[in-house]
Order: structure tokens, then sequence, then C-alpha cells
């Protein structure tokens, strides 16, 4: 069995307090649970949402602000510590002495660089120096800085110390490049010393996906395509599926990691045609070699309830980066509209009824003039003009959490 290592995430408060950083921390928590660690996060104040979650609340983390006002007033104003600070940092000490036992690495989010809590920050120091056998990474969002973006000047420099000074054996962790250009300015990092690590958002958390969504999202990597097209169809022949497929076919010479997902397969209300139709399709598929491209919803969700699976099929609509509505005839076409609702472009066959939904905010094509060649070029056209599409695409890649999780955090512990 491979050893994970016992995470520790640290900050002045926890969700639902209402902070950016917050919310970087509990999305941290959530990756890591997801991967197998057992992790706590230690904070000020928070609720714990999560089963497998430990949330160890210590109120002597928050703010002095909140907690000891006059306090925080001292220390910016006099030249040395009052006893009182030196009280309130052996009392969190001994706290953080007792909770922090059963942890190997912590995570220290924007505690180390900041004004907000002086004592915590000198209890913090003190126990990282007295345990050598730990591991600590200090996760720098904010510096605290002068209006005009310098180190702040103290009557008293142990504020300045507990603030700008490194403290031996923690990795620094810097949100941009930006930041880490601040950091090695302002103090005495230097480039080499400090990783940038991106802020990330948890895209199946933002779009709120349920269970039935995320292992679908994740059996097919679907975040990670590079071009996610949706075909909210049965498998009928009026529908064009083996069209859209030869599109597909020649999409995929250009990008490899192209994905279709078709919502349906059989009609329900026929058997003969409609069955040997489903056949060709699945059999055209293979023999184009997109059994990895090409995915049915219904395939996998056969079993599940028809209300369940059609949240699968909303944050469909909601991470494409395309839909295809390529039929020879409808009577009407609520994909339009669906489309519509979730922002995705919509390529679309030339039909009257259509027009009468949209006219002008729609793709049209003439199937009966254009290759599926051709219709590949246009498709990839589509997308990369469209300034939305390539942004969201970026962000589904560069900044999803899970990425970020994978390629850059698990080496980083596994490194410390």
């Amino acid at each position: 069995m491979i050893y994970k290592h016992k995470i520790g995430l640290v900050h002045y408060t926890y969700p639902p307090v209402v902070g950016g950083v917050e919310r970087i921390v509990e999305d941290q928590a959530k990756l890591f649970l997801r991967h197998g660690y057992r992790t706590t996060v230690f904070a000020g104040e928070g609720v714990n949402s999560e089963n497998q979650l430990s949330l160890s609340i210590i109120p002597e983390f928050r703010s002095l602000a909140l907690s000891h006002p006059d306090l925080k007033e001292k220390l910016l104003s006099e030249s040395s510590f009052p006893a009182e600070f030196y009280q309130l940092k052996d009392a969190i000490y001994a706290k953080i002495e007792k909770a922090f036992a059963d942890t190997d690495i912590f995570i220290i989010h924007n505690i180390l660089t900041n004004i907000l809590n002086l004592p915590l920050n000198a209890a913090l120091k003190n126990y990282i120096e007295n345990h050598p056998e730990k591991k600590f990474v200090a996760w720098t969002h904010d510096i605290a800085l002068d209006e005009q973006g310098k180190k702040g000047v103290f009557r008293n420099p142990d504020v300045a110390s507990l603030m700008y000074q490194p403290i031996d054996h923690v990795r620094y962790i810097a949100i941009s490049e930006f930041l880490k250009q601040t950091l090695t300015r302002e103090i005495a990092f230097t480039l080499e010393s400090i990783p940038v690590i991106y802020n990330g958002i948890d895209v199946s958390s933002f779009f709120n996906f349920d269970d039935l969504t995320q292992t679908f999202f994740s059996k097919h990597n679907l975040l990670n395509s590079d071009l996610l097209i949706l075909l909210p169809s049965k498998v009928m022949k009026h529908k064009n599926i083996d069209y859209c497929i030869n599109v597909i076919a020649e999409l995929k010479k250009d990008i490899p990691s192209v994905k279709m997902v078709i919502t349906g397969k059989n009609f329900p209300h026929g058997k003969g045609k409609y069955v040997s139709y489903v056949k060709s399709v699945y059999d055209q598929i293979k023999q184009l070699g997109l059994t990895d491209n090409i995915i049915f919803l219904s395939d996998q969700l056969e079993k599940t309830n028809g209300h369940f699976a059609f949240t699968v099929v909303k944050n469909l609509y909601l991470t494409s980066d395309i839909v295809f509505f390529l039929s020879s005839y409808e009577n009407f076409g609520l994909p339009l509209i669906e489309a519509g609702l979730s922002k995705t472009p919509i390529l679309c066959s030339n039909l009257t009824v259509f027009k009468e939904i949209e006219d002008k905010n729609i793709f049209f094509e003439d199937l009966a003039k254009v290759t599926p060649y051709q219709m590949a070029k246009k498709t990839l056209q589509i997308v990369k003009e469209n300034r939305q599409i390539t942004y969201f695409k970026k962000i589904k890649k560069k900044f999803n959490y899970d990425n970020i999780f994978l390629d850059q955090i698990v080496p980083l512990i596994n490194t410390l």
C-alpha cells in the first residue's frame, strides 16, 4: 500500500466565512480528500461540510481585529511587544502543539506574510523551528505592504521580522508571477526558490455536479478534451448521426482528444429499422477508430432515473464548446433553446423550422452542400473565433483545480 501523507491546511477562517482564500482552502481540502489523503483543516472559525474532513477550530487563529482589537493597535504602534502578545502566543503554541501532533505536512495559507494575527505568526514560527521532522508550505496569497507597495515600516522591528523574514525549512509558494516578483523584491527570496502555483477553481463544484455527472465526466476525461461537442439526440437516421461521426473523424486529424457525447440511443417506440441504424452507427464508429472519441450517454445511464440523467445533459450543455443538431427534418428544435440558455454555440442544419426559433444567432449549414471535412473546418472556425469559448477552454484545462492538483500540488508534496 502506498503511504499518503497526513495533510493539514491552516488559515484564519474557513467557510461559510466568505473570502477568496477560504474558498481556495476548501477546494484544496476537497481535492486532498478526493485523492485519498487524510486531511485536517485548522482554522479559527468555520463549519465542516465534508464527511471525511477533520476540522479543528482554534478560536485564537482569527484576526486580532476581531478577537483582540486593542492588542492589534498596540502591536502596530508600540516599540516592543506587550506582555499580552507573549501570553497569546504561548496559548496558541500550546494548542497547536497538541492539535498538530498527528499531521505530517502543513500548508499554511496567507498567515506567515501577513499582519492580521502576529501572535499566531510567532507561534507557528516557533512550532516550525521546533519540529524539523515535519514539512511546511507557506501558500502565499498576499503580503502586508504599504500604499506604495513596499514593506511596511514599524516602530517595533520584530513586527517586520515576523512577516518579512523567510523561515528556514519552509517552502514558499506564490499564486502568481506578479506576486513572485513582489516577494523577491521585498523579501530576501531568489526567483528560483519560489514556485508559482495559480489559484484554480473546482469546475465540478462550480457547476454543482452531482455524483452521476462527476462519475461520467471523470470516466471520459471530458473537461480535459481540447474540443467537447454535444449531440442532444437519439440515434435515428434523420438525425444524421452517421454524418456527424464523419465530422468527428475529420476533426480528430487536427484534435486527437476531440469528444462528442450523444445523449440518446434507441428510439423508444419502435424496433426493426431503428435497431439496424443504431448497429450501423456503432459499426461506423469502430471502423473509423472513434470508440474513445464518441460516447453514448445512454449507455452509461440505462438504469438511471430520467430526472437525474437530464442533470448530466444540462451540465454537458454548460461545459461543451459547441452543440451539433444537424437533422434532415424536425418539427421543432428544443436543443436550440437549451443551447441558448447555456450560451453554447450551436451548429444546425438549414431548416426553416429552426429559423422560426432564431435566425441570426445560430450557425446554419446546408448538409447537402457541405462535406464532413468542410463541416469540421466550420466547427473549428466557430470555436476559434469565439473569445468566450476560447477563454472557457483555457479555464477548463489550465485553471481547473483537478489538473493543478495532479500536475503541481502532488509533485510538490512528494518532493518536500
